[in-house]
């Protein structure tokens, strides 16, 4: 993003957008605050193959290369080549799913999305797919239950937005998907057909 193209911006604003850019780079560089992806070894092609990726080969013209994470709001993936790479916010700011920056608390709340979960049997164990305005979301806890309500396994979502439970030869009948959300992605769950 580019600040010529947000004239409406105030100074608080711009100095804000300025400086968490430049901090979550340096605390990305300097305290290796970088994750790779769990699939960055398979190229993206074979990822693409699999479903939706959080972060295309290319960023269409006018998108952002930044996207929410599934574990804390106070991180974002910036979408490098096809992969993502997590960056932390700054202490004290949080995420704005809007502005794709990272904000004051109080505003980036207001930006709240709405998570979808879907549960299914795969040949390879229970799948969980949880999505954020229909887009893949990264990096996401997904605690699927049993049909007794024991917690049979937790997993975390690929960049295809899917977390596997390789364990678990079930059909899904009765078991449970749960991801609880963070400040600003609100939790969702599914529960397999009987």
């Amino acid at each position: 993003m580019i600040m010529a193209d947000r004239p409406q911006q105030n100074r608080e604003e711009r100095m804000m957008w300025g400086v968490t850019k430049r901090a979550a780079v340096a605390a990305a560089v300097v305290v290796g605050a970088v994750w790779p992806a769990a699939a960055a070894a398979a190229p993206a092609e074979e990822r693409a193959a699999a479903g939706e990726t959080v972060c295309p080969d290319r960023n269409p013209e006018g998108s952002t290369p930044y996207r929410p994470v599934g574990t804390s709001a106070g991180q974002f993936a910036e979408c490098t080549r096809g992969v993502p790479v997590l960056l932390d916010c700054p202490k004290g700011l949080l995420w704005n799913l809007r502005l794709n920056v990272c904000d004051w608390p109080w505003r980036a709340k207001e930006t709240v999305a709405a998570t979808e979960t879907l549960l299914r049997p795969t040949p390879e164990g229970l799948s969980a797919r949880v999505t954020w305005e229909g887009e893949p979301l990264y990096r996401a806890e997904v605690v699927i239950t049993a049909p007794d309500g024991t917690e049979a396994c937790s997993a975390w979502t690929d960049d295809t937005g899917r977390a596997l439970c390789e364990d678990l030869d079930a059909d899904g009948s009765g078991y449970t998907a749960r991801y609880e959300g963070t400040e600003i992605l609100t939790g969702s769950s599914a529960t397999g057909a009987g």
